[in-house]
Parts: structure tokens; sequence; C-alpha cells
């Protein structure tokens, strides 16, 4: 059953949940449950942020990165190391790391980088491991014991998959060619030597060979355990970010810690005399929730009785549509920055500049300074810059930043007006549940542990500040922005009352204006390149969803309150009858009487790849497409794209004979 507006059950702090996650000795202590590691008893603010490193290069310009297992101090000396799975460089052991090493780039110079699935036991038998987490594999997903790429059929409910892990890294708001996107049924296995349950180590997704939709495509170089990918760099200065991409099963390889930054630069920013250098007063901050057991490994669901208690029956019984282990949302009780819980970091009383990543599951943040006592402190960011680069005009002065999953926020704070001994805490004033579009008294995380995020400790003063925040910033066009003639598209956001549990969801999808439609339907976003396309995106959920495109930076428009009831009813109308004049409907002409559209909030003032869409409204985009291929659209809570809430999108100079084959 469809809805848009009946919230359903999420039973976070059920003591019976604690139970199931083994956390029964802290039932009374975690606001959300979690590992068997009270969050409570994780001491705050004496461990030094990481600031990741650069990343090294194998060749000018030119990277060989491996994602590997590895063992790393995640929580604070004195209590057990936590197995991650990190990004590094093959020609250097020491910079695998979560968060990985950072790329950094030049416009105008292409970068080169070999993705390789190493992971593997590191021995000289060269074993595949078994992932961390529970892999759900009733889920349309990769499935390497094949058919590879769909929801398999059983006639019971499966165990966990404990096969080899496949990966594909996608670079997070490039402009890049469709090839080294990242799409994500073109990924591969490790090629390790006791694979039994596929063919050899090459079997890939569908999209990974030559002989796939990447027929001809320049630079891409498929081959047992890697690929190689092709960065053009010819898009703004950006904070862009890469991560596993894998169809279904995303959010237990970025959970695993597969996430890095990728920062381009150009001539512009260069010019500015921004804060910097980087590691020093430029420094990235990638903010995780996360859970712990108390033998320092990391806690995620094992089964879905975790979100609401619901023990089945589960796919593949028939009339169920429920997956056993997968997870509508996940919400950790321990806050990680750069891969540390509640971290520090020094800083002397000046200009700094911070490039902000949301990299959660679900969660929303929305973080603003306080005093040892969590008490508000006078003290703005300036946002410089949003995911595709420098905003255009004055630094926009706030007191707060509102971060969706995937969002990115380029800042400068100014800390020269505190004494030196001051602390200073990053407060999270987000739900520890869906957020609903807005924050709202009273219902905000946990002010104990995850309405905490890191501290900053003002030191004296090293040499004179010689940064600027510039009064205004014009950066000068890439060729990839909107265009002033928009051709409009209508899209819907729709999620799934269960069958059997009619309180509990059993997905969420993406569709056109007729609807929701799972992943595997027809492609129905045509696009012509090199057009300017606005679309129209209604959400008919309860829940706010950070919504990404791939291959462009757009520009947020509007948002609109929208008459749900009298939308959805015109969508089952059209469903029943699809070639009504009237469809498909067009949710301009269900705007709520008396409301008029609000414009992009301050924080979107600049290109941006992920954008915050609010329940029962209409949030507008114009984003320009240029290059031809397959790409796709998809809703960046993790769990969500990992079960059907992502859908293909085809860029062709003849949308009516489309480039692209699924």
């Amino acid at each position: 059953m469809q809805h848009g507006y009946v919230k359903r059950r999420r039973s976070f702090a059920v003591l019976s949940l604690l139970v199931l996650a083994g956390a029964t000795s802290q039932a009374n202590a975690a606001a959300l449950p979690g590992g068997s590691l009270d969050p409570n008893s994780i001491p705050k603010y004496v461990e030094p942020v990481t600031i990741p490193p650069v990343m090294p290069t194998v060749a000018t310009n030119t990277y060989s990165i491996a994602a590997r297992p590895r063992v790393q101090q995640v929580l604070p000396k004195g209590f057990p190391a936590t197995k991650v799975w990190a990004y590094g460089s093959t020609n250097k052991a020491s910079s695998f790391n979560w968060p990985a090493f950072t790329i950094e780039a030049n416009q105008g110079t292409a970068t080169t980088v070999t993705w390789r699935n190493e992971l593997t036991d590191g021995t000289k038998n060269n074993n595949f491991v078994q992932h961390l987490f529970t892999v759900d594999p009733t889920l349309h997903w990769a499935n390497p014991p094949g058919p590879v790429d769909s929801r398999p059929t059983f006639t019971s409910t499966p165990p966990p998959y404990t096969g080899p892990v496949p990966i594909v890294t996608h670079l997070h708001g490039a402009h890049v060619d469709p090839e080294s996107d990242g799409f994500p049924e073109a990924w591969y296995l490790p090629n390790a030597n006791n694979i039994t349950d596929c063919a050899t180590s090459s079997v890939p997704g569908c999209f990974f060979t030559r002989g796939s939709n990447y027929g001809n495509a320049p630079g891409f170089a498929p081959a047992p355990g890697q690929a190689t990918f092709v960065y053009r760099n010819d898009q703004h200065s950006a904070t862009l970010w890469y991560h596993d991409h894998v169809l279904g099963m995303t959010r237990v390889n970025v959970y695993s810690g597969l996430a890095g930054f990728y920062l381009l630069r150009d001539a512009y920013e260069k010019s500015l005399n921004l804060p910097g250098p980087y590691g020093k007063y430029e420094i990235p901050l990638v903010i995780q929730d996360r859970s712990f057991n108390t033998d320092g490994s990391l806690f995620y669901p094992s089964s879905r009785v975790f979100f609401d208690g619901f023990a089945g029956p589960f796919i593949p019984t028939p009339g169920s549509d429920i997956s056993p282990y997968w997870n509508p949302e996940f919400f950790g009780n321990v806050m990680t920055v750069n891969g540390k819980t509640w971290p520090k970091l020094n800083v002397e009383p000046r200009k700094y500049r911070f490039r902000f990543l949301n990299g959660s599951d679900s969660r929303w943040l929305q973080v603003e300074f306080g005093n040892k006592s969590m008490k508000p402190v006078a003290l703005n960011f300036n946002i410089i810059g949003t995911e595709g680069g420098l905003i255009t005009g004055a630094p926009v002065g706030t007191d707060f930043l509102r971060l969706g999953p995937a969002e990115r926020l380029d800042v400068v704070v100014d800390f020269s007006g505190f004494p030196v001994g001051t602390r200073l805490v990053l407060m999270n004033v987000a739900p520890d549940s869906p957020f609903g579009g807005s924050v709202s008294p009273g219902n905000a995380s946990d002010p104990g542990t995850t309405g905490q995020v890191m501290a900053f400790d003002v030191v004296p003063l090293v040499a004179p500040d010689t940064s600027v925040l510039p009064a205004t910033l014009n950066p000068p066009p890439d060729g990839f922005e909107p265009k002033a003639n928009v051709t409009p598209r209508n899209l819907t956001i729709t999620e799934f009352d269960s069958i059997i549990d009619p309180a509990g969801p059993s997905e969420a999808q993406l569709g056109d204006a007729f609807g929701p439609l799972p992943w595997s339907a027809p492609i129905t976003e045509n696009i012509k390149q090199f057009t300017t396309e606005r679309w129209s995106i209604v959400n008919r959920t309860a829940d706010a969803h950070p919504i990404h495109v791939h291959q462009t930076q757009f520009r947020v428009v509007s948002r609109t309150p929208i008459d749900l009831a009298a939308f959805d009813a015109a969508i089952a109308a059209c469903q029943a009858t699809p070639t009504a004049p009237s469809c498909p409907p067009n949710p301009n002409n269900f705007v709520k009487k008396g409301a008029t559209a609000s414009p992009a909030f301050p924080w979107e003032a600049g290109p941006k790849d992920t954008l915050q869409t609010n329940p029962g409204e209409m949030t507008k985009l114009d984003a320009f497409f240029d290059i031809p291929g397959l790409y796709v659209w998809h809703c960046h809570i993790i769990s969500h794209e990992d079960n059907e809430m992502m859908r293909p999108t085809c860029i062709s100079p003849d949308p009516t004979a489309p480039v692209c084959h699924q």
C-alpha cells in the first residue's frame, strides 16, 4: 500500500530491541539501541581528530587505490581497536585508513584511478573475506551467485550472503563519463583464490565489461579485481567525496569505512587567500554515526527485528514483502568525526576553513557551537561553498549548519574572539530519528551522546593570520551551469507500507508523475543531451529524503506545499486509466490553497548534487545534462537506495532513440 502521510512505527528505544542488540546491561542508559558498548562509557574529547593526509600517487595524477581490511583505533586509547575496511594506496601500506586519505586534483588536468578490490585475508592464500556485517540476499542486489543484479527467488528464507564482496567506487558530485561514474551494476569481486560460488573472480556486474553499456568507453579498463576510471576534473573547484556504490549493499560497504574526500581545486579558488594550507588551517571533517560492541567491533543490525520488532514471515513466504535482514533506516548511538569517536581539535584564535560532510546512513545533522555546558555560543559559520563549489555573492553567515546524508558545506570559522583555553563543543540538535523537514522543539538528539559531535580547544596563535574571508565571491562559469530555457519533468517519492505489517515500511521508490517504479523498470528519465531540466519532485512520504543526481551540479529553485490527498488520488486514478486526458497528474495543479513557493535555504546558495526534499512538498531544481550515457538518481539515505529507491537516467542526443540499455 502506498502512503504519504501515515507516520510509521519506530521503536528505537524499546527494551526488547536493546536485548536483541546485545545491550542488556545498558538498557536504561542508551537513548538509542545499538551494540553492547554503552555510548555513555566512551570518554569524549580525549583524542585528537585525525586529519586525512593526501593520498599518495603512483605517477603524476595517477593512483592505484585498493579496498582492504584494516584494524584501526577508532575508540579512545584503552578501548579495543576496531575492524574496518579502508581505501589506501597500493604502494604505501600505511595509507589505508577510515576515512580514506584525500585525493587532491586540479581543474583542467584529468585524474586516473585504478580501483582495486583487495578484500582478502592478506595471506599467501589470498582468500576472500566475508563481510563484516549481514548482507541480505533477498533484495534486488549485485548477487554474485547469480543471476547477477537481480532480486533472487527463494523457496524459504535464506541465510545471509557469505561470499566474496563486490565493490565499485563512485566519485560523488563529479562531472564524469558514465563508465567512470561507479554505476551500481558495474561492480567486481576480489581476485581471490577461494571463490567457489562464482565461476571465476572476474564474474562482474552487468555493466563491468566492454561488451555492455560501456562498449567503446575511452580509458575504461576492466580486469579481474579492478577497474580503471578517468575523472575529467573539468568542473569548478568542489568538495567531492568517493565511496562504494555497489547495487543493494552500499550501506554495509560504506558503514565498513569505504569513503574519502576528493578536493578539486581551480585557479579562482587559489587566488582568494582562503585559510590554508590543507591539513593545518583547511580541514575536512566527515561526521558519521556508528555503534560499537565491547570488543571494539562496529555494530550493525543483523535482522529486521532490530528496526521494529517484526520477526516474520519474510520474503519469500507468499504474501510477504519484508526482507529479513534489511532495516529501513539505521541510527548509530555514537558520533564519529574522521574515524574517531568524539574527538577534539586544537584551534588557534584565527580563521579556519572546514569542509563538512555528512557521511551517515540515515541521520540528518544540524550543528551549532556551544560551550562546555552545552549552551549555544555566538560563533558563525561563514558558508563559502556547497557540494559543487563556491557560491556567488557574499558568504552566508549562519549560526547553524544543516546537512542531510551526503551533503557538504565549505565554511570559514573565525575563532579569534575566544581566549586561549576556551573549549567549544560542536553540538547536533537534529533528531535521533528520520528527519521531518525541520528541527522541532523536544525532538532533538540525545544531548549526552548524539547531541555532541566534537570539541574545539583554543590554543595560542602560532603566527599572524593573513588569510581572508572574501566580502564577495564570483567564481567564473565552468559551462555546466543550468541554462535559462528549461524542460519540465515531474517526479515522485513514494513509500510502501508492508502488506504484513501495515505500520512498517517494506521499501520506498522513486518514480515519474504516474507514481513509483522499481530499479528494474524501463528507464523513464530519458533526457536530451545539452538540456536543462526543471525537476519537480513531490515527496509523498512522511520523512525528508536527500536526493542525489549523478553527473550534474544543480540549482535549488523552490519548495511548495502540495495537497497530497488530492495528488495521491489523481495518481491512483491515472494508474487505473493511464490514457485519461488528465494523466499524468501535474503536481503544479495541486499546490495547497494559499500556499506560496519558498526559495532555496540560505545554505543552498551554490551548486549542489544532493538536496533535502521535505514531506508533503514539491521541490524544484534546475539541472544541466551534457554527457551522453547511463547514470542514476537516488535517495542518499543509503538503506533506502539499497532497496529500490534508485532509478536510472539516460542522456542521449535523441531521447527517442536512447543510447542506453539496461
